[in-house]
């Protein structure tokens, strides 16, 4: 969502009293940051990252959710919410908060000194954001070389974990084309997981959702080669 979007969402939440709870799991994840040229000289941006909801806390009615588990290390059960004082209240008043559990003190203690001794900062843009951009310029490259514009549409996304693709034909669907891709041993999401309803479903057939930061470059190649058999034996299938 752009920033220009954002402050009108803002803006109708004061104005409507409803609160916006924002899943901003990947926000620090972006991939678009200036290049210096070794003098601090920074070339601008072609897109600007917008800013993070968290920035709005102060109009109270806005909780921005994060997890340490995609900037940090996987399967870390740990994360945080940035919102008005108020807010934070009322969730510290939770009874899991309150009694200490759900939240390891330990781990959450480790985490603490990572992230006030800056060390999370520069793992996310010096390793992290580095590592990432390389594979999402990989599959990318990878998925225009082998399909190519004739057979799909795919905007390259500026942070994130996943990649959008969508089918130029209308009528492949994403779900019968996963049964076969599982056999040559690729998986991606189908588009219809991420309809709100069934109208939306059917636009969505033709798309799947593609993760480049589990697996290095190398295996993204592969991935994708197997990923044409499968189409390929998908549309010889549905010739017969």
């Amino acid at each position: 969502m752009s920033h220009h979007r954002r402050e009108q969402l803002v803006q109708l939440s004061l104005k409507y009293h409803f609160l916006i709870v924002a899943d901003e799991v990947y926000h620090f994840l972006d991939y678009d940051k200036p290049a210096t040229n070794g003098n601090g000289f920074h070339h601008d941006k072609l897109v600007e990252h917008p800013k993070s909801f968290a920035s709005y806390h102060a109009a109270g009615t806005v909780i921005s959710l994060h997890s340490f588990s995609k900037i940090l290390t996987p399967s870390l059960r740990l994360g945080f919410a940035c919102a008005s004082h108020e807010h934070v209240l009322a969730m510290g008043r939770y009874g899991l908060i309150h009694s200490g559990g759900g939240a390891s003190a330990f781990v959450s203690g480790i985490v603490d000194r990572i992230v006030v001794q800056g060390f999370l900062k520069d793992f996310i843009q010096q390793t992290l954001c580095v590592q990432y951009k390389k594979r999402l310029n990989t599959l990318y490259n990878e998925l225009m070389r082998v399909f190519g514009e004739t057979h799909i549409t795919c905007q390259r996304p500026t942070g994130g974990y996943f990649l959008w693709v969508k089918f130029n034909d209308a009528t492949v669907d994403c779900d019968q084309l996963l049964i076969l891709a599982k056999k040559h041993g690729v998986r991606f999401k189908p588009g219809r997981l991420f309809a709100h309803d069934e109208e939306a479903k059917g636009h969505l057939a033709n798309c799947l959702r593609l993760c480049f930061t589990i697996v290095d470059s190398q295996q993204l190649i592969e991935g994708v080669a197997r990923l044409k058999q499968a189409y390929e034996e998908y549309k010889n299938v549905q010739l017969n």
